[in-house]
């Protein structure tokens, strides 16, 4: 169970890598190697992203025909509501990502900070979705910020989250 969230997280992180470098972000780095690494080629394939290397900026293009057949997105421990801010340690994000839902209280919240996220380069992950219909109307109101449909099961259980819309960077948690 533990292997397998933090696998998932690992690979949602790994997305945000390569949403990142195809964006033009600085190239990634190594830190530290603990000597049982594995290359993530092969990871960011699964993503149909270019093998990390010398990065460009490349325009955000969104397909709703790229994620047929991945609905319902659903997101069981998490539901629209009021998320308290708090302090958190994440040092090795790539940079703030946020959770949405397709409800209206997502695509308002979405709306209202839409400027700030896209001054924080933030990646959205659309966490509840029923159908193609949800994921363009999350897609319209994100104006242009880089949204990806995925399950926020493991990202909820190892922040501690039962409600969305949240913004979540390095250090902190903010509605």
């Amino acid at each position: 169970m533990v292997r397998s969230c933090c696998r998932t997280l690992c690979l949602t992180l790994a997305a945000i890598g390569a949403v990142s470098a195809a964006a033009g972000a600085d190239p990634p780095f190594m830190l530290y190697d603990l000597g049982a690494t594995s290359p993530i080629a092969p990871y960011a394939r699964a993503f149909n992203a270019r093998p990390l290397g010398p990065t460009r900026t490349v325009p955000h293009r969104h397909s709703v025909a790229t994620f047929g057949g991945m609905f319902p997105i659903i997101t069981p421990e998490l539901s629209p509501g009021e998320v308290e801010p708090r302090a958190i340690l994440l040092p090795h994000l790539p940079r703030p990502f946020f959770l949405v839902g397709a409800d209206q209280r997502s695509l308002r919240w979405l709306e209202a900070r839409r400027e700030r996220l896209r001054a924080l380069r933030a990646i959205g992950l659309l966490i509840q979705a029923r159908d193609e219909a949800d994921l363009r109307a999350a897609i319209e109101a994100a104006g242009g910020l880089p949204i990806l449909p995925v399950s926020g099961s493991d990202i909820a259980r190892h922040l501690l989250l039962t409600h969305y819309p949240v913004l979540i960077g390095p250090d902190r948690l903010e509605p």
